[in-house]
């Protein structure tokens, strides 16, 4: 069914800007986004589990389902693994279920981290091409060979299966959002389509030698820019990073190609455009976690041509809010913590004097044997004198070496070197030299640099530790937690309306988040459905939709719970294997979107038997919304007394078993 929609409808604010206002959904579930947060491992697999469920419900006939009816996914960081597997093996014709059982067979266990460990002390794996050799590399190597097969990203220039991806990275250069994206249709005006980069650093698709550039990127790169998260790893370098030698059947992509094919815009428009710049990528998660904000302005591209989204299904395995507070170190206890920097930098200052001196009076000592030595053998000529003699020579003379080698080394040693320069420094002169390399405090005067030096130097070292590690925790706490929190929550609230009296979303969205079912969430699941289905202000449907929803669900509970607090690593450890932790977190993603969507189904469903002026459903339209209804609710049913009922028919599947059905 292909039902035509109309252009939506906009306001002009008083910028001249125009906005999407909202519009009547006609076709539900058939055209649908996918949002697939940041998260690791945990994220890649809770997203395979949604993205499995979506491909058990039947959607019309000839065995279409709602996966099918996925035309667009966005991904940051984790949720990238399973966006890029399952879009490229659609691209290449292949089933989902080979993608689903080779995405978790190549995220179980610590393999993946000991390739990476190996790559990195492995000289010949770095010898013939242009990358930095560091962790991040490592990881982009590792997906290039075990996860894509040295596909690159020309493998989505197609319109076999036509779908959308966008995968997202935040470049360094100008700090927003560098989103590899493309619809592969060829046919169409790049100008008018999604963008791949951003506005001001991106590859211009109309000219064809830097779209076949942007084509040759492997996609094991691509993986990596969008999973470098920070404080893990370092920012992979566009381009020096992205090229790779000739091999496995590909002519190699170079640095000067890459550089030529990438266009970044001056910060001052009367500059001419730079030519060596090299720009760091890291997790797309930094500037959109969720991968939300690409698929609303997606939607927003696909709404002036009349094709906007029908839904838009964000599957998050974070919350927008820190779940654990900052909590103030404690000040360390023992007898370093009670002398001062100044009283340690003055020992070290003597312990460097004493080893000067001993080098010194080692080799006086060693010199004067020596010469010992030789006047007895000159003025002695007794055989005793002469033994006596050629004992004293051999270690005197090997002293001697020793001294003035080691002399050699302390007097050519960076490191003892800088220290005595920072050690004989007055705190005027440190605080000059700070003032002037330190960019972080170079609004302090040096008078002021020079108070906060002079007390650090006298406060007790116990009280100097606990205010650093306060100063880094609550450091890490702000990047980590807080300001990309407060970016989930500023994207989040404006796909919910709530800067503006009606959501362009409303009636078109599901929150399919982690934590919904898990005991930690169990308060918060009960106030957002009274919220949410309370509104309707029917009391016998809420008891109704209450029992089916929130009640019986204590042993999906549990499993959500150890969904949940699995850490966010890019790999299942020992620990995570023993605990059974990947088949918990698919399973999670199977029936949380299950239970989503259920929720989503129950509340338009009463919306549009009170007519709501949101959605206009024809017959054929209520039909399908009716089946995928009678699908979803059985499923729920089934997953509170089984929660690992689909899990286990995927791996029956796999074992070239019979898949039952639900």
């Amino acid at each position: 069914m292909d039902q035509n929609q109309t252009n939506p409808v906009v306001m002009t604010d008083e910028s001249g800007s125009t906005a999407m206002t909202a519009k009547a959904l006609q076709s539900p579930f058939q055209r649908i986004a996918l949002a697939l947060s940041g998260g690791g491992f945990r994220a890649a697999a809770y997203s395979i589990g949604t993205m499995s469920y979506l491909r058990q419900v039947p959607y019309g006939k000839d065995n279409h389902n709602l996966l099918d009816n996925v035309v667009f996914i966005s991904s940051a960081s984790g949720g990238t693994f399973a966006n890029m597997l399952y879009s490229l093996y659609l691209k290449k014709g292949k089933a989902f279920e080979d993608a689903y059982h080779d995405l978790l067979h190549f995220m179980n266990g610590q393999s993946l981290l000991e390739d990476v460990l190996k790559t990195v002390n492995n000289d010949g794996a770095w010898a013939n091409g242009e990358k930095t050799r560091n962790f991040i590399n490592a990881f982009a190597r590792t997906y290039d060979e075990k996860l894509f097969g040295h596909e690159t990203f020309a493998a989505y220039w197609n319109t076999a299966h036509p779908i959308e991806v966008c995968f997202n990275a935040t470049e360094f250069h100008r700090g927003l959002s560098f989103r590899f994206q493309t619809d592969g249709n060829i046919a169409s005006n790049p100008m008018l389509d999604e963008k791949t980069g951003n506005a001001y650093v991106y590859f211009d698709k109309t000219d064809p030698d830097k779209l076949k550039a942007l084509q040759a990127v492997k996609l094991g790169d691509i993986m990596a820019a969008s999973s470098c998260f920070p404080g893990g790893f370092e920012p992979i370098l566009f381009p020096k990073d992205f090229s790779y030698p000739a091999g496995n059947q590909q002519p190699g992509l170079d640095s000067a190609t890459l550089r030529k094919a990438l266009t970044i815009t001056p910060y001052n428009k009367e500059q001419p455009p730079a030519s060596d710049i090299s720009v760091g990528l890291m997790d797309g998660g930094i500037d959109d976690n969720q991968a939300l904000f690409s698929a609303m302005t997606a939607d927003e591209r696909r709404r002036k041509k009349g094709q906007g989204f029908d839904l838009v299904m964000v599957t998050d395995v974070a919350s927008y809010f820190m779940e654990t507070p900052y909590t103030a170190p404690k000040e360390p206890v023992g007898k370093w913590t009670t002398q001062t920097l100044s009283g340690l930098m003055g020992g070290i200052a003597k312990k460097i004097k004493s080893i000067s001196s001993i080098l010194r009076w080692t080799g006086i000592i060693a010199a004067i044997t020596l010469l010992a030595a030789v006047v007895l053998l000159i003025t002695q000529p007794g055989e005793a004198w002469v033994i006596a003699a050629y004992v004293l020579t051999g270690p005197a003379l090997l002293l001697l070496v020793a001294a003035l080698y080691l002399t050699h080394l302390k007097n050519n040693n960076p490191v003892i070197d800088r220290l005595q320069y920072w050690l004989g420094l007055t705190d005027k002169q440190l605080a000059g030299t700070l003032h002037k390399e330190v960019s972080s405090v170079k609004d302090f005067s040096e008078d002021s640099i020079a108070l906060f030096i002079k007390y650090i130097r006298n406060a007790p070292l116990g009280t100097v530790s606990q205010m650093v590690t306060a100063r880094m925790s609550s450091l890490l706490s702000m990047a980590m937690d807080i300001n990309l929190k407060q970016t989930r929550r500023l994207i989040f609230n404006i796909f919910y309306g709530n800067f503006q009296e009606k959501s362009p979303w409303d009636n078109r969205r599901v929150f399919n988040v982690i934590y919904e079912l898990s005991s930690f969430n169990i308060q918060g699941r009960m106030r957002a459905f009274k919220k949410a289905f309370g509104e309707l202000k029917d009391k016998s449907w809420y008891d109704e939709c209450y029992h089916l929803l929130m009640e019986g669900c204590e042993t999906l509970n549990k499993v959500a719970e150890d969904a949940r607090t699995m850490g966010t690593t890019l790999w299942f450890d020992k620990k995570d294997a023993d605990d059974k932790r990947m088949m918990k977190v698919v399973a999670c993603g199977q029936f949380t979107a299950c239970a989503k969507l259920l929720e989503y189904i129950l509340i338009t469903e009463k919306k549009m038997a009170a007519g709501d002026p949101g959605i206009k459903f024809n017959e054929e339209a209520i039909a399908l919304f009716k089946q995928v209804k009678t699908k979803v609710l059985a499923d729920w049913q089934r997953f509170k007394n089984e929660p690992f009922f689909l899990y286990e028919q995927y791996a029956a599947a796999q074992k070239n078993q019979p898949l039952t059905k639900g």
